[in-house]
């Protein structure tokens, strides 16, 4: 019983000290750390330098470097991003540092979304995919460094997957976050409790029951005698900063200002909440403060309803602020730009095919 546990503590401390070495034992003993680093600054004069400057990340010009050893294993030191910035220099590569024996066949696989120059909402996810059987090789010394062709930028995020003789050693996903904001400009469309008459026209009332001697009452109908509906522009504030983009994945409360699309811009000003029930599209509800028409000396005046019996002349009408309440729906103006940019570059490709 003491030489099993004996021999089990003997393991634990062997499987400790090569975990700590950055590597698995396989072939001629463990590789530590320390030596692939040297190794790599060998290949890459300013190695340490650069690593220590990027807090632990490798970026060559603008290669960033995701590097390994020949089991998938980060190496101690060094740096797998979570989330990088998303930027149109920055482009991709895997190094695997191998022992020179190692035989195995090393395969790649660097995708994701083409990169979007106007960082705005990528609608359909398209992307560009870099899969390759195997990499350039160089040795020195006691190790191999194999290397993956360097991928283009992306957007949104970069999808990493590594094979070894067939065998999945390494799979990743890094985020590329774009510039944050707090505030959007929306475009959207309302409904309005604030009436707002126009073409008005006098209507004979048709009694319950008519009565062949009496002379029927007439009244006034028109359009928005009850209510209205406004195209608005508003500007959209987020509480928490973010990027654009984003996965949306629940929905998110932000406050907007906006105007109405009149003649007049600033006689219908809107002032509410929205909540974002998918990426971009939010709806939104709040105070309609506004100028509207109303009859003089009859502002309480029930369209089709109650009895006008005299001309009318639109000089009776005036102009006056009132509160109304409004709801309806906001789009964020980059979706419907991503949207013009995909319907162009469709109509492109099918000239192109012609």
């Amino acid at each position: 019983m003491k030489k099993l546990a004996l021999s089990i503590a003997l393991c634990l401390i062997t499987f400790c000290l090569t975990a700590q070495n950055g590597t698995k034992a396989e072939g001629p003993g463990p590789i530590k750390a320390k030596e692939i680093i040297d190794y790599l600054e060998t290949q890459f004069p300013g190695f340490k330098e650069n690593v220590k400057r990027n807090n632990g990340l490798f970026i060559d010009g603008n290669i960033i470097s995701i590097i390994m050893n020949h089991n998938g294993f980060r190496i101690t030191g060094l740096k797998w991003p979570k989330s990088l910035k998303q930027s149109k220099k920055y482009t991709y590569r895997v190094l695997v540092v191998t022992p020179k024996d190692d035989s195995s066949i090393f395969a790649y696989k660097i995708q994701g979304p083409a990169y979007n120059p106007d960082d705005g909402f990528n609608i359909l996810n398209t992307g560009q995919e870099l899969s390759i059987v195997a990499a350039s090789v160089e040795e020195s010394g006691q190790f191999s460094l194999q290397q993956s062709p360097v991928s283009p930028p992306f957007s949104d995020q970069v999808k990493i997957q590594v094979m070894k003789d067939g065998t999945e050693i390494f799979k990743r996903v890094i985020v590329l976050e774009k510039k944050r904001y707090q505030v959007a400009i929306m475009g959207g469309y309302f409904y309005s409790t604030l009436n707002n008459p126009t073409g008005l026209t006098r209507h004979v009332m048709q009694p319950a029951r008519p009565v062949p001697s009496v002379t029927p009452d007439t009244t006034l109908i028109g359009d928005f005698t009850k209510d209205q509906r406004k195209l608005t522009v508003m500007a959209v504030f987020h509480p928490i900063k973010r990027q654009s983009g984003f996965a949306h994945k629940k929905g998110h409360l932000s406050l907007g200002f906006g105007i109405g699309l009149d003649e007049d811009l600033f006689q219908d000003l809107f002032l509410g909440v929205n909540f974002e029930f998918a990426q971009g599209a939010h709806l939104a509800a709040g105070a309609h403060y506004g100028k509207h028409n109303v009859l003089a000396n009859r502002p309480g005046f029930k369209y089709g309803k109650d009895p006008w019996n005299q001309p009318f002349d639109n000089a009776l009408i005036n102009q006056q602020w009132d509160l109304g309440f409004y709801a309806g729906v906001v789009i964020d103006l980059r979706v419907v730009s991503s949207m013009i940019g995909i319907r162009n570059k469709f109509s492109n490709s099918e000239d192109n095919d012609q």
